[in-house]
């Protein structure tokens, strides 16, 4: 058997076994991710009747599989492309395909019987962003970049954190319906394949209100709002909770990209990427307070 090492986890495989038969498969001996990838196993099998769903496969009614001081997981392997584009660019075709997907998965959630996490609607934006603060004055000469970005957008990323946790104290207090919701609809996660479209990466499935889902897909002239909450068969949805995910996401990049910045294991990194990314995110704000 040959293993060779795939995507950015080091623990992701294809297998190629003595018949020429290919696998994708995942070996982990770290015990969070194990239970983590197991309760996500739980959920493609309880999902496998979707054509879009790449369920692990099964012996003995088992998808977890001791091997040497770890656990090894495996998978049908399917080539095919992802899809590079930005989901705001998706044509008619994909963005119906994908309004088709995300309903069947919010309309499956009764199926699950997995520990997956439940939205609470906290955070720690604050913290974190009070930490790269301390750090960026310690190594305000090496990272002047990063600190010139950050120190002249202070007050919009407190003030758009301080808005974020707002919303989600109003929501935590509405208590809207919760629904499985996979978290990371973007291209990338998207493989077409000779079977047809796959989505991939269930990593972030929780149970979470449907606009967590649907907020990847607003900026899409394409999209439909009506027409999925008639396939899912939804009366309400809150605009203003879409938001509160696009906030999310925004927030959570900015910061988790300045965290990467500043940590010194990285300094060969293409940082102009990252500070890039930051750039556009915080334009992003900027444009709402207009």
């Amino acid at each position: 058997m040959s293993f060779i090492p795939v995507g950015q986890e080091s623990y992701c495989y294809i297998v190629t076994n003595e018949s020429g038969n290919k696998f994708f498969a995942k070996f982990c001996n770290k015990g969070n991710i194990i239970k983590s990838i197991t309760e996500i196993n739980k959920l493609l099998v309880a999902l496998n009747q979707l054509d879009f769903i790449i369920a692990p496969i099964e012996v003995d009614n088992r998808t977890v599989f001791p091997l040497l001081d770890g656990m090894l997981y495996l998978f049908p392997y399917f080539k095919g492309d992802v899809i590079r584009s930005g989901n705001e660019k998706w044509n008619k075709e994909l963005t119906a395909k994908m309004t088709d997907v995300m309903a069947d998965i919010h309309k499956s959630t009764h199926l699950i019987n997995a520990a997956l996490p439940k939205e609470d609607f906290k955070n720690n934006f604050a913290k974190r962003f009070e930490i790269i603060q301390k750090l960026l004055k310690l190594n305000s000469i090496t990272d002047l970049e990063l600190s010139r970005i950050l120190e002249g957008n202070e007050n919009l990323i407190t003030e758009t954190i301080i808005q974020h946790i707002n919303l989600g104290e109003k929501y935590r207090s509405m208590g809207v319906k919760f629904v499985l919701t996979h978290g990371d609809i973007t291209g990338l996660n998207i493989l077409q394949t000779k079977a047809g479209l796959k989505l991939t990466d269930w990593d972030g499935a929780m149970f979470s209100p449907a606009e967590r889902d649907i907020n990847f897909l607003l900026d899409n002239p394409n999209f439909s709002l009506d027409n999925y909450q008639k396939k899912a068969e939804r009366d309400v949805i809150y605009n203003e909770l879409c938001h509160y995910y696009g906030q999310q996401w925004s927030l959570e990049s900015i910061i988790q990209n300045a965290e990467v910045l500043l940590q010194k294991e990285n300094e060969f990194i293409d940082k102009k990427e990252y500070l890039d990314e930051i750039v556009e995110y915080l334009d992003h704000f900027k444009k709402e307070t207009e």
